[in-house]
């Protein structure tokens, strides 16, 4: 499990994730779960199997178009998901594969979101919101109010903690998309925060493991 979000508006988007990784006996350290491509003008992060989502983070760090990316996406993951089935000692946790990106689509002639999800056999589905673990009011957040997001990842990283009892440590790092720029920066750094706060859990997905 991981902590990861996206909010949409024709202009902006934001894409955010944490750091944290874990296998079967705990964490492992941290990894860039969130990747910033400027030439493509587009931001992806995943949450899921590792393995799944390194071959789609390397697509996303080579696209050139948001486009482009979206169409060749879906067939990767599943065949990199069946693949990945194979070789893990259980697979029933598929379901929670997520791949969310944004950025400026030359065919709408906007900022796009997109979610590719394992339920959905990875069919990419046009979104303005996507938060994991879910965040209920998360739709009346514009994408302009980049002070909404704090709160927003607050809660995801408490759940985690809720739900695995497990510390979360290192960042929740987010990216701001508009149609000429992508920047990214540190919205939270989770070890203070982490240290004021009660331990709880997470389950990322890594190779063998799960971001």
């Amino acid at each position: 499990m991981t902590a990861i979000g996206m909010t949409v508006n024709p202009d902006q988007a934001m894409l955010w994730a944490d750091t944290m990784v874990f296998d079967d006996r705990g964490p492992i350290g941290h990894v860039a779960k969130l990747i910033v491509n400027p030439t493509a003008r587009l931001a992806a992060a995943g949450a899921g199997w590792g393995s799944l989502l390194h071959c789609a983070d390397a697509l996303a760090m080579a696209a050139t178009s948001l486009d482009r990316l979206v169409d060749q996406l879906p067939a990767l993951l599943r065949r990199k998901a069946a693949d990945c089935a194979e070789r893990r000692e259980d697979p029933s946790d598929f379901a929670m594969n997520a791949y969310v990106l944004a950025g400026w689509s030359d065919e709408y002639r906007r900022i796009a979101g997109y979610v590719l999800a394992a339920d959905r056999y990875f069919e990419p589905e046009i979104a303005s919101t996507f938060a994991a673990p879910d965040v209920p009011d998360l739709a009346a957040i514009g994408a302009d109010t980049p002070d909404d997001i704090e709160p927003v990842a607050i809660d995801q990283i408490a759940e985690l903690r809720r739900r695995h009892r497990c510390e979360i440590t290192g960042r929740v790092v987010i990216a701001t998309i508009r149609p000429n720029e992508v920047t990214a920066r540190t919205l939270l750094s989770l070890d203070a925060w982490s240290a004021a706060t009660a331990g709880t859990g997470a389950a990322v997905a890594l190779e063998g493991a799960t971001a």
